[in-house]
């Protein structure tokens, strides 16, 4: 899928993702655990996702964060009718 395809192809894809939030979940699971034993326990994490209200509509939301003296780490998933991501930021502070 391109980025300029048919919208209706989308739909389809999107409605197919949308049945997948235990897998995304699971995944998430799995990368904290990486994220966990490369820099510690983290200084804030969701035990679950947290339903986000957002202009008439609604989304999953996770967050994990890890700051040291050397960096700042965000684990961060959404899950909406259209988004479905799982996204790792990492700065170093030095």
């Amino acid at each position: 899928m391109g980025r300029y395809d048919d919208i209706d192809d989308k739909q389809k894809m999107w409605k197919a993702e949308n049945k997948k939030f235990a897998i995304y979940d699971k995944e998430y699971e799995r990368i904290k655990k990486v994220l966990a034993a490369q820099f510690g326990a983290p200084t804030s994490a969701d035990t679950s996702a947290k339903t986000i209200n957002s202009e008439g509509s609604s989304y999953l939301e996770r967050n994990t964060r890890w700051e040291t003296e050397n960096i700042h780490t965000e684990l961060n998933m959404i899950f909406s009718k259209t988004t479905h991501r799982i996204r790792m930021t990492l700065y170093w502070k030095k």
